[in-house]
């Protein structure tokens, strides 16, 4: 590969705290999944393995999926948090567990390993959502 050939890359810079983190996920996420940086990647005959993380509701677009599959994302790790609607809304994540079990499906369907975060022990969870948690876990089967 010749100088010219070569891809420019910058460090970036996150600030954690605050939501710096949150909006810096945003912003990778709408960057990446631009169609343009995808044409030149294409363009150049290039593919990057990635990793990355979004929450369902983010990826409800199989657009979306195919995109960062083309790109070379490998795996994606979905804020899952839990199996009950009521500890999520209790949450306020704003996302249903419906979407979370559709989200992994669809990523898994564009050849996207899966991966969850979980949270465990969060103020008011009851024997129940533990049981719904693990039931949603199971039904989605990340891999």
């Amino acid at each position: 590969m010749s100088a010219s050939e070569a891809i420019q890359c910058r460090p970036v810079e996150v600030q954690v705290g605050d939501k710096g983190l949150e909006r810096a996920v945003k912003h990778l996420k709408r960057k990446m999944a631009s169609e343009g940086i995808l044409r030149e990647l294409k363009r150049r005959n290039i593919k990057l393995p990635f990793e990355t993380i979004s929450r369902a509701d983010r990826m409800m677009d199989e657009r979306v999926l195919e995109t960062l599959a083309e790109m070379g994302c490998y795996r994606i790790w979905i804020g899952s948090e839990s199996g009950s609607q009521r500890i999520l809304d209790s949450m306020q994540r704003g996302v249903t567990v419906e979407q979370v079990q559709w989200a992994t499906k669809a990523a898994q369907r564009h050849g996207i390993e899966v991966g969850m975060c979980l949270m465990w022990g969060y103020d008011g969870e009851q024997l129940e959502d533990i049981e719904a948690t693990i039931d949603h876990v199971k039904k989605a089967n990340p891999n």
